[in-house]
Parts: structure tokens; sequence; C-alpha cells
């Protein structure tokens, strides 16, 4: 049987973590945010819980605080004002996001537009998830990337699906290129 502080040194392995995740999800168990979610023993390590899948559920921060009755818990987010300062956005962030969402520019030009650069990716930024949030979104998929392939350059896009957006209240919404 392996120690408390041996259980402890495997919880915080990114490896362990990630296997966890991409076992249970990253949307909190309880009320479905995926906002600093963490991970959470159902049965402590300090009373003889393990770190088997089946004793560790998703949790966001709020949910987990209310789960160890609101006594303080180890933060595994900073606060907003501590560590490097959130990217500068352009005024206009929104209207380029809705711009992306609805099909009229691509992810190659939305990212340049916003700055981000390298190996960074859209999908990865807070902004960007608490705009779907915002806005009612649960997925959506752009196409117009795909038309930036030869094999598609010469064809003619217009009445093309240029967008599709699934609300979380089950609306789909189709965009077409005029």
């Amino acid at each position: 049987m392996e120690s408390y502080k041996e259980l402890k040194k495997e919880l915080v392995r990114s490896s362990f973590r990630d296997k966890m995740f991409s076992i249970h999800g990253h949307r909190c168990y309880n009320c479905g945010s995926d906002l600093y979610v963490e991970l959470h023993h159902v049965v402590p390590l300090s009373l003889g819980g393990t770190n088997r899948e089946t004793n560790i559920v998703p949790l966001c921060y709020e949910c987990h605080k209310k789960a160890h009755g609101a006594r303080e818990i180890q933060k595994k987010f900073k606060p907003e004002r501590t560590g490097r300062p959130r990217r500068k956005l352009p005024e206009n962030y929104k209207d380029i996001l809705w711009s992306y969402v609805n099909g009229e520019i691509g992810k190659k030009e939305c990212q340049n537009l916003l700055g981000i650069k390298g190996k960074a990716k859209i999908n990865d930024q807070v902004f960007y998830k608490e705009f779907l949030k915002e806005n009612g979104i649960r997925q959506h998929k752009n196409n117009i990337d795909l038309w930036d392939i030869n094999r598609f350059k010469n064809l003619d896009k217009t009445g093309r699906v240029a967008a599709r957006i699934y609300y979380t209240d089950g609306r789909e919404v189709i965009k077409y290129v005029s």
C-alpha cells in the first residue's frame, strides 16, 4: 500500500493529472463548469482514500470548496493580480470572434487579428471560452481555412457552408457563403 506522501506526490504529476482528465473529462462533475477544474478525492487520502480513477472526480473551484465544507483548500489557479498579465486584446475582439464563428474569416486570420502567435491556439484562450459561454454557443465549425487548401482554391465557393453554430439551447445555425 502506498503511503500518504507518495499518493500526494503522484497527484501533482502532470502525467497523472492528464490521465485523470482524459478519463473523467475537464468539466465539473457537479455543475458542468469548465473553468478552474481541479481533481477531488471522494474518500480523502488522509482517511485511506486512493488515487484510483474510481476515487477521483473533477470539480470546479467553487464546488471543490463546498465539498471541503468551505475550508481553505489549495488553489490550483492564481488570482488575477499575480502571474503573467492577460494578453491585451484589441477593442473589437468580440467583433473578430463573431466574424470567425459566423464563417466570415478563418481561424488563421482570426488568430492573426487577435495577435495569437506561435503554438498558441484560439480554442485554448480563456477570453474565447468566455465569449462562447457568454453567447450560449456549445460548439461551432468553421470551413473557411479548409477552402484555402490548393485543391479547393479554384472552386466556386458561393452557396457553400461557411460555418455551423451549435447553441446550448439546442439550436443549430448554418451560415452560407454568399
